[in-house]
């Protein structure tokens, strides 16, 4: 599986450039973020312990897998019940 491969699910090489694109916007627009009451959860990268923000981007990206992989099997048995019925079979 590649960095560059499309999914739509996020891929775990990718939790360090998110980590690193959260902090930047704190850094860059924090301020503006602050002021207008919207301000981001990431504290500034120079104080940043990047342990708990990891931990919660691995826990989600955990169970949107884990999502994911139960609509593909739901999505498998309800083909294989489909074709089951066209035959005639039953199950």
């Amino acid at each position: 599986l590649s960095h560059l491969s499309y999914a739509n699910f996020m891929n775990p090489q990718q939790i360090p450039l998110v980590a690193w694109a959260l902090a930047w916007v704190h850094d860059q627009a924090g301020p503006a973020l602050a002021a207008s009451g919207n301000a981001a959860a990431v504290p500034p990268a120079a104080a940043t312990d990047f342990g708990p923000l990891l931990t919660a981007v691995e826990q989600r990206l955990s169970d949107l897998f884990i999502r994911q992989q139960l609509r593909l099997e739901e999505a498998v048995r309800r083909a294989i019940r489909d074709e089951l019925a066209k035959a005639g079979k039953p199950l």
